[in-house]
């Protein structure tokens, strides 16, 4: 394997030599990347790689902040190392069985092609936004929903895979906590601060600068410290891991969001009441959601001001209905196709109608705050079927399936961050990596056991 590695970079700078300094330095650094990547993919097990891609992803597109050239993306690359490992089987895959197939597998392979399509006919497929929006949204996350089965096939690696999560939502809760209450020089890293840098410079937005994005990591992370407070048999990793899901809590709070409060509310009643083993936590976690409120108001004084401004802000609610009026009005001209995808801020002019009560407030490169609207914009009501279906097939079979025993928290976690993401993806673009994931990796992992056992 070294000495393949070794051949790719001499290879790559023989090549380049001729054309100058600049374009042999490049060569050299991309050469030295593809080596090290093939390397550890080749070595490493590709539920780790998946970990630390996972990780890493919250700074995705925020790598320059840390004076990283453009194309330098470490979670890119430990996802398709991971990605890689598994298709390639390699030796650290080797012990992994084949990939089982449903239909539901060939609906999503419908849906991405259908994706591709679009984009191609646009002519954006070749531009940044539209070649990684696919990637990002679709690919991936297809991707993973097809290879968890496999990559997280034992309970180890679904032990570490949970322990990384409670690590990552320890991070997530102590930022979103020092970054709107302080002290604000624990916050890491320092551009979550930059009010100039992303967006919601005055909530908790953590390094995704974005705050519904943030508030889908923290209640992943919640969820995930609520299943090792449940599972895990050290009474102090459990108390640790509810110490985690508290400031998870705290974190949903401070994001400010109003989609955010109520799909946290939603998901985890609707979760908890739709299992029997979960029933009896009905009352007591609403009674502990009214007690956290109520005494994170009376001890900070400010959050209580920064509330009242969030609940009585109209200006975004206004430019929503403004985008929303002529996304519809583009959906009603081309119902089945759409206009293409990634097509909606180049193509919306026009289309804003002047509604009677609504001030108009919305810029027309604003992104739709509805994920299924954008969908039905630039891929049709055909392609936003398909997507929807999918999606139901996808998770909401995993959620209906009876796995082992030992998934049932899983299955259970699984509603919980479907139900979060759907209804945040009501309200916000929802295009960061990590957050579009999540819900694809999840039911990937909880129809494994069953997907195997099928295979064999």
């Amino acid at each position: 394997m070294a000495a393949g590695a070794c051949a790719v970079v001499a290879g790559l700078l023989s090549a380049a030599a001729p054309f100058g300094g600049y374009l042999a330095l490049a060569a050299l650094v991309a050469a030295v990347g593809l080596a090290a990547l093939a390397i550890v993919a080749w070595h490493v097990d590709p539920a780790y790689l998946l970990i630390g891609a996972l990780a890493l992803s919250a700074f995705n597109n925020h790598w320059d902040a840390f004076g990283l050239p453009p194309l330098v993306t470490p979670d890119r690359f430990l996802l398709v190392a991971a990605l890689g490992s598994v298709l390639l089987r390699s030796p650290a895959a080797s012990n992994r069985p084949p990939v089982p197939m449903r239909g539901v597998h060939a609906l999503l392979a419908l849906f991405l092609a259908w994706a591709v399509g679009s984009a191609i006919a646009a002519g954006t497929l070749t531009e940044s936004d539209g070649l990684f929006g696919i990637v990002d949204r679709f690919a991936v996350p297809f991707a993973l929903f097809v290879l968890a089965p496999v990559i997280f096939r034992t309970a180890r690696e679904r032990r570490v895979l949970l322990g990384a999560l409670v690590a990552f939502g320890a991070y997530l809760g102590l930022t979103a906590l020092f970054e709107t209450l302080g002290p604000r020089a624990l916050v890491y890293p320092t551009f979550i601060l930059d009010a100039s840098y992303g967006y919601h410079g005055s909530r908790a937005r953590g390094p995704f600068i974005e705050a519904n994005a943030n508030g889908v990591g923290l209640y992943v992370c919640l969820v995930a410290a609520a299943i090792a407070a449940a599972t895990w048999r050290e009474p102090a990793a459990r108390i640790a891991a509810g110490v985690v899901g508290l400031l998870c809590a705290v974190g949903l709070l401070l994001t400010l969001t109003r989609s955010v409060w109520v799909a946290s509310l939603l998901a985890t009643l609707v979760s908890l009441a739709a299992f029997r083993e979960t029933r009896r936590f009905v009352i007591p976690a609403v009674a502990g959601i009214v007690a956290l409120s109520l005494a994170l108001l009376a001890v900070f004084p400010q959050l209580q001001e920064l509330t009242a401004e969030r609940t009585d802000a109209h200006r975004s609610v206004w430019e929503r209905r403004n985008v929303n009026a002529a996304a519809l009005a583009m959906v009603g001209e081309r119902p089945l196709l759409g206009f293409g995808w990634s097509t909606f801020r180049e193509r919306n002019d026009g289309y804003f109608p002047l509604l009677e009560d609504v001030p108009q407030v919305a810029q027309r490169r604003l992104a739709v705050h509805n994920v299924l609207l954008t969908f039905a914009i630039e891929l049709g009501l055909i392609g936003a079927a398909l997507f929807v279906l999918g999606f139901l097939l996808a998770v909401g079979g995993a959620v209906a399936t009876r796995g082992p025993p030992e998934l049932l928290p899983w299955r259970i976690g699984l509603l919980a961050i479907a139900i979060f993401w759907a209804v945040v993806a009501m309200f916000s673009p929802l295009g960061q990596v990590l957050p579009t994931l999540i819900p694809w990796l999840w039911a990937g992992i909880v129809l494994g056991p069953v997907l195997l056992a099928e295979r064999r």
